[in-house]
């Protein structure tokens, strides 16, 4: 009895009572009726036993867990594992009402269960207007309750050049903003706002055009650079007393990037108005271009020009002096041909076979009307001052007005009169013409006439056939060398002229190299079986020189310098100098400028095209500006005697040919440029043309040698710059710049860049510009720090 009578009073007192079912649960059993009655129970029964689990289901919306499992001996959820708070939730909604056929239902039923989504969407061609989706709430209870709208919407348009400010959806009334590109704006009057309408279609989409600069016009009103945009207008007023083509005022009309007219560099002063002269009248304009004319009374004629032209503020070219008007003294139309040969003069050419024709009457100059003038006149003129025969007849003021009278006019020579005044004219003095109609000649030249044309890798000689006697073919001249090779020999070249032509490499072409100029020389000489000469005034040989300097400045790429010809033998070798993408020199650029970040790469080629076999080149100096300018005050010289100077990030690499030259260098910018948002840098190099066969040039010597075996007393070289561009353009990446700054990474180039010119991130241009040849002074005995050769991988693979 000891034992049993406590635990019997346990087992009485942890006895439940289920009120409701009128069943009693043990102590170690857990009972149904905590749980929500509207669930329904599996297995379903009262008093579940220790380990029994129940899974739960509803009619309507189920919440919370859905099962317990039950572990007896009470506690705080009367024997469940845990808490009996799973609800059921017993009601449900009708579908929404809407009369908007364009609006679908997801998913699509006439009742919803308790707390069920109900997603909203549109046909398409529409847009939703209001709420996506809502919920049943409670019984018939939508939240929210409002039914959204199917509006028919307008796709977003495409605008060349431009785009919209938002993004869309777009419906039936929504309005939208059109920008355009940089450099690109709407049409004048155009609005930018445009509407979407009820068939799904924007109301009139205007169109982006490309905008027009207008440069500065000097001495206008307009003085400073204007941007039009796409059919306006652009009037630029002269300021007082200064005109344009015969104007004050120009209106310009843009026309999505083209202007209808050109823009003058500046508006040109005018002139004073000049007076009539005594018995004479005046008429024209004193604007610039426009021109006075002079007159006479019946009976009088003018003692000079008989009409000046305004030319920037001056009459002609050295200024007007009213003219005056006087009675003539008549003469015959013959005169003596004892006329004296210094009564005729060539005035204003280039040399003493040509000119304006003058000639003295009464101890005072005067020029000759080109009424009628041709080359009979011409060969008179000619023959008179000693030369063989006229070349050509010139008229206009070819050579120049002349001032002062007009001698002669209507002049008629058969071409076989001892002089000009054998020739009929209307009488000395007696005119209608203007100094814009002085006569003129150009006279054969036989000193002159033998013409030399070299090219960057050729050369063509051209010899006058009438200064051959007569008995030789073209065949008979040939250049030094084999005499019977055909490619060496003359040919005909039209009526005038018997040609040679040979490339540098052939036909005995001899290379000399000066040290500061390359000569390839060669000789016309004919066979001589006939004994006969074969130039009147140059014998039996014609020695020829094609002279070129062997230093070149290039500024980066892309239109190579044009052949120059010369009737003194000179030429000019022609480069190419251009940005590459890699160091396999595949890609090159085409477009400048070139965007660039810090750290980034840079590859450049200078390369001698179409040039002789024998050629070899070898970069000198290379540096850096902020701008076209060789001269910059602000200058960053990395190649220097063909070495690397400064601690440059520079490596002169071995090219694919000897006629190139290639090196790499890291990107960077001024440091002037920090606060810029725009800034340029532009690459200058110098080259070295050698001769491939001399194994003491400078081509040849390398770094070390070359700084050495150059020094100060060494002649100047002639280089001479063409520059192109630039385009400006802008970039920054200043989270980057940030990150470079407090890195203070100064190892290799990084640190180079950090440290002397800038760490920042780089938005380069690297205008490209090829170059002829100029004076200037190379700069010798460098330092070599920074010189590292690498192969490269295109070419050759030794340093």
């Amino acid at each position: 009895m000891s034992y049993f009578g406590p635990l019997f009073t346990v087992l009485v007192l942890s006895v439940v009572i289920d009120q409701s079912n009128c069943q009693t649960c043990s102590a170690a059993q857990c009972p149904k009726s905590v749980f929500n009655p509207n669930l329904v129970l599996n297995p379903d029964k009262m008093c579940y036993d220790i380990g029994d689990g129940v899974t739960f289901a509803c009619p309507g919306n189920l919440g919370g867990p859905p099962s317990n499992t039950c572990n007896g001996n009470g506690g705080p959820f009367q024997g469940w594992a845990i808490p009996p708070g799973t609800t059921c939730e017993v009601f449900n909604c009708t579908k929404p009402t809407t009369t908007d056929t364009a609006l679908n239902f997801n998913p699509d039923k006439s009742v919803y269960d308790a707390r069920e989504t109900l997603i909203y969407s549109c046909d398409q061609g529409h847009s939703l207007t209001g709420v996506s989706q809502t919920v049943c709430d409670a019984q018939d209870t939508w939240n929210p309750a409002t039914i959204p709208l199917c509006r028919i919407s307008c796709d977003a348009p495409n605008i060349g050049n431009g785009g919209l400010t938002t993004v869309g959806p777009f419906t039936e009334g929504s309005t939208a903003t059109v920008e355009c590109d940089d450099g690109y704006g709407l049409a004048s009057g155009s609005s930018s706002t445009i509407t979407c309408q009820s068939d799904g279609t924007w109301d009139e989409v205007p169109q982006c055009y490309q905008n027009c600069n207008v440069t500065g016009v000097d001495s206008s009103d307009s003085a400073t650079p204007t941007t039009i945009s796409h059919g306006g207008t652009k009037t630029i007023n002269c300021l007082s007393g200064y005109s344009y083509n015969q104007q004050t005022s120009l209106t310009l009309v843009c026309n999505n990037g083209n202007l209808d007219n050109t823009v003058p560099a500046q508006c040109y002063e005018d002139c004073d108005a000049l007076s009539a002269p005594s018995n004479g009248g005046v008429s024209g304009g004193n604007l610039h271009g426009q021109t006075t004319t002079f007159t006479c009374n019946q009976g009088y004629v003018l003692n000079e020009t008989a009409s000046y032209t305004c030319n920037d503020g001056t009459w002609g070219i050295f200024g007007a002096d009213v003219p005056t008007c006087y009675i003539p003294e008549m003469y015959t139309t013959t005169l003596s041909p004892e006329t004296p040969r210094d009564s005729i003069r060539l005035v204003g050419g280039t040399s003493s076979f040509e000119g304006r024709v003058e000639v003295l009457h009464n101890g005072v100059w005067g020029t000759v009307c080109d009424d009628y003038w041709d080359v009979n006149d011409a060969r008179v003129v000619c023959r008179q001052l000693g030369f063989t025969d006229a070349e050509t007849a010139l008229q206009n003021a070819f050579f120049g007005q002349g001032s002062g009278i007009i001698w002669l006019d209507d002049l008629h020579c058969s071409g076989s009169e001892p002089s000009l005044f054998q020739c009929s004219h209307s009488g000395y003095g007696l005119h209608n013409c203007g100094h814009n109609e002085d006569a003129s000649v150009r006279c054969t030249d036989p000193a002159e006439n033998v013409k030399l044309h070299c090219g960057s890798s050729s050369f063509q000689v051209d010899i006058p056939k009438q200064l051959i006697d007569g008995t030789h073919y073209p065949s008979d001249f040939y250049l030094s060398g084999d005499p019977y090779d055909q490619t060496c020999r003359g040919f005909d070249n039209g009526a005038m002229y018997i040609s040679l032509n040979s490339s540098f490499a052939e036909c005995g072409t001899h290379l000399n190299d000066t040290g500061t100029h390359i000569l390839y020389e060669n000789m016309v000489e004919i066979n001589p079986s006939d004994g006969n000469s074969v130039v009147d005034f140059l014998g039996i040989e014609i020695p020829i020189t094609c002279e070129y300097n062997s230093s070149e400045k290039l500024q980066t790429h892309f239109k190579t310098t044009n052949e120059v010809i010369r009737k003194k033998a000179k030429g000019s070798f022609e480069f190419d100098f251009a940005m590459y993408t890699d160091v396999t020199y595949t890609v090159r650029y085409y477009s400048y400028p070139v965007e660039m970040r810090l750290n980034e790469e840079m590859y450049f080629r200078a390369e001698l095209l179409r040039s002789a076999s024998n050629l070899e080149i070898h970069l000198r100096s290379c540096r850096a500006t902020p701008s076209p300018d060789f001269n910059n005050a602000v200058v960053y010289e990395f190649i220097r005697a063909g070495c690397g100077i400064n601690d440059s990030p520079v490596r002169v690499l071995t090219p694919n040919q000897p006629t190139q030259a290639d090196f790499e260098i890291t990107s960077f910018r001024f440091r002037a440029d920090l606060s810029h948002p725009e800034s340029q840098v532009w690459v200058h190099c110098e080259v070295v043309v050698c001769d491939n066969s001399d194994t003491n040039s400078e081509c040849r010597q390398g770094c070390e040698q070359s700084r050495h075996r150059r020094s100060v007393e060494d002649p100047p070289l002639k280089v001479e710059r063409i520059v192109q561009g630039p385009i400006v353009f802008k970039g920054e990446v200043k989270e980057e710049t940030e990150t470079f700054v407090k890195t203070g990474n100064e190892d290799g180039f990084r640190g180079f860049f950090t440290t002397t010119l800038s760490a920042v991130s780089l938005v380069m241009l690297i205008g490209l510009i090829v170059m002829g040849v100029t004076l200037r002074q190379v700069i010798r005995n460098s330092t070599m720090g920074g010189y590292q050769p690498i192969p490269n991988p295109s070419g050759t693979t030794t340093a």
